[in-house]
Formats: C-alpha cells, sequence, structure tokens
C-alpha cells in the first residue's frame, strides 16, 4: 500500500472518531435539554447528601414520609441460643432411668412384703423357723429402704427438671408431650434466652423477638429457669420458635426481651432499612430532593421494624428503594465540596 493511500485511510479514522464523538457529547446534550435524570453528591463534614432532579426522583420510584411518635415496651437484649434436642433427651433419658429404678425397687419391695406378711403368719403357728422369717424381714426391709433411696432419686431427678427448665417443658419431657415430640424432631426450636447477670425483668416476658437475616421473627414464652445459666449465671428464658430453614440448633442469635419500661420513638419499617458495611441506616430528607444516610439503632426491634429512639419525626423518611440512592451514593456521580451544614 502506497504511503499517500496510508495516510488517506489515517485521516478517514480519525475523522470517523471525530464524527462519533460530536455525536455523543450532542447526544448527551439535548438529552440534559430535555431533561434528562441527573444525580449529583455533594461531600460535606456531615457526610454525603445526594440531590437528584425531579425526573430522577420519579424514575427512581422512591418514596418518602413522615414517621409518628409512638410508645411501647422497652426491650432488652438478652444472649439466645437455639438449643440441641440433645437437653431433652437427656433429660427425658435420666427421668425414664431414675422412673424404672423407683418402679422396680416398688415392685419388690410389693413382693418381699408380702412374703415378710407370710412368715409372719406361719410363725404364729410355729410352721416357720425362727431364721425364716428373720430373713423374710431382711430382705423387707432392704428392699424398703432400696424403695425409699430410689423414689428420692426420682424427686430429686424431677426437681432438677423443674428448676432446670420450668414446669411447662419439665411436662413434656416427663410425659413426653407433642410438643417434646416436634422439639425433638426439630418442626419447631426451642430458644433459651439469658440476660446477663445481675438483670431482672421484672415480669415474664410474653414473647422475644429475635433478629435473623436482618428480619425479625417471634418466639413464644414457655417457661422461665430458676436457676442461674451456667456459663452466664443470669437468669434463662425459655421460648419456642416456628421452624426457620436457616436456623440450626446451637446457633447463638440475637434476642429481645419486653421490659415495664416504656421508650417513646419511632417505627423504622423494614422496607425503609438498607444494611452497608454490617450497618442498618435510613435515607432522610435533608430538603426537597436532598438526601443523606444515616445510621440507625436496632436494639429495639418491633413485629414490623425497628423502635428507634431521639429521632426527628418531622424529618421524611425514604420508606421505599433506598437501594437506589445507596448505589448513587456508592457510585459518586458528580462529587463537589459543599461547606459544613449547621
Amino acid at each position: 500500500m502506497s504511503m499517500k493511500k496510508r495516510s488517506q485511510l489515517i485521516y478517514l479514522l480519525i475523522f470517523i472518531i471525530t464524527v462519533i464523538i460530536v455525536v455523543i457529547l450532542l447526544w448527551k446534550f439535548m438529552a440534559q435539554k430535555n431533561g434528562e435524570p441527573n444525580v449529583a453528591l455533594i461531600t460535606t463534614n456531615n457526610g454525603s447528601i445526594i440531590i437528584l432532579s425531579k425526573i430522577a426522583q420519579e424514575k427512581s420510584g422512591i418514596e418518602i414520609t413522615k414517621l409518628n411518635l409512638t410508645t411501647q415496651s422497652q426491650q432488652y437484649e438478652a444472649y439466645g441460643k437455639i438449643l440441641l434436642p440433645q437437653f431433652l433427651i437427656d433429660a427425658r433419658s435420666r427421668f425414664i432411668s431414675k422412673k424404672s429404678q423407683y418402679e422396680k425397687s416398688v415392685a419388690l419391695l410389693t413382693a418381699s412384703n408380702k412374703e415378710y406378711e407370710r412368715m409372719k403368719s406361719l410363725s404364729k403357728h410355729n410352721d416357720v423357723s425362727i431364721k425364716n422369717l428373720q430373713t423374710a424381714e431382711a430382705v423387707f426391709l432392704n428392699n424398703k429402704a432400696i424403695a425409699i433411696s430410689a423414689q428420692n432419686a426420682l424427686q430429686a431427678e424431677l426437681s432438677v427438671i423443674r428448676f432446670q427448665w420450668g414446669d411447662a417443658i419439665a411436662h413434656w419431657i416427663i410425659n413426653q408431650t407433642q410438643e417434646y415430640d416436634d422439639v425433638v424432631n426439630l418442626k419447631v426450636f426451642l430458644l433459651q434466652a439469658t440476660v446477663p447477670h445481675g438483670v431482672t425483668i421484672v415480669s415474664l416476658p410474653e414473647k422475644a423477638l429475635i433478629n435473623i437475616n436482618n428480619q425479625v421473627a417471634i418466639a413464644q414464652f414457655i417457661s422461665a429457669s430458676l436457676i442461674a445459666d451456667d456459663q452466664l449465671q443470669g437468669v434463662s428464658y425459655y421460648f419456642l420458635l416456628p421452624h426457620i430453614a436457616s436456623i440450626l440448633p446451637g446457633m447463638s442469635i440475637k434476642s429481645f426481651l419486653s421490659t415495664v419500661m416504656p421508650i417513646k420513638g419511632v417505627i423504622i419499617p423494614q422496607s425503609a432499612i438498607i444494611w452497608w458495611q454490617g450497618k442498618p441506616w435510613v435515607y432522610v430528607e435533608r430538603a426537597p430532593g436532598q438526601y443523606q444516610r444515616i445510621e440507625i439503632d436496632t436494639r429495639t426491634p418491633t413485629q414490623n421494624g425497628f423502635l428507634v429512639a431521639h429521632f426527628d419525626n418531622q424529618q421524611p423518611v425514604v420508606i421505599t428503594n433506598a437501594q437506589v440512592l445507596l448505589s448513587q451514593e456508592i457510585l459518586g456521580v458528580s462529587t463537589q465540596a459543599a461547606p459544613d451544614e449547621d
């Protein structure tokens, strides 16, 4: 190929590239003139503020609302654990063993008592030797002592079960009820929630709220233990939790128990909460079309979200599609400096 043709080809390529660039610039210019959605991000010392144009806000589908103040019982965080079914199985096995020993001892005592009474009756007519009577009496007294010991062992085991599990679960274990079978077969889970040492809950909680994969589930109260937890040295409460696929026996889990102390705040719905870097956040509207991400406290869950105290209820909250704002913030579109906010 001659030098002249090569030069013409290069000029042609440059011309085509130039045309493409011009077309792109014109397209962007016309899009802006036609009101195409745009987003800006302002960085301040108080955090980033996302600014959406009116069209961008409509396209994003976000919804905002002001949240009403409400009051509910304060909830205290407890150390939760999904118990292994083996704990109940072992408790029942110990009970059955003690019960069997007691029943066996009673049977032997009954038989030896009959034999002793027969010997005494015969001895009145001199139909039995003193030695045989004494032997029958010794067997009877020995079996009586064994029966009393077995009875005491059984009563002690029953007391341990009641102290450990409370009356309701003790009833399950002793009688092998349907609830016992459901827990053992993992149709439901038994949650043990232990409050820290020194903490006293005045009234028994009706339920426990647990946080699973950033979702709140409800466990119904069953009974309270009368002895302190071995490791945490606090009072334990037991709750029945419906089967949840993501839960396995042995898992530690956050749980929240109601107290009699009221707490005032706003309920942040689950749809408004976004989880970023392991923390819960919501977007609030600082001014029309301007949104800022703030961290919230999730220590007080409700059935629909979380109760957050010390929250400005006059400040609108993004309740749907907040993830769109987070995406724009992460992208850092049109970042520019701004003065500090008051």
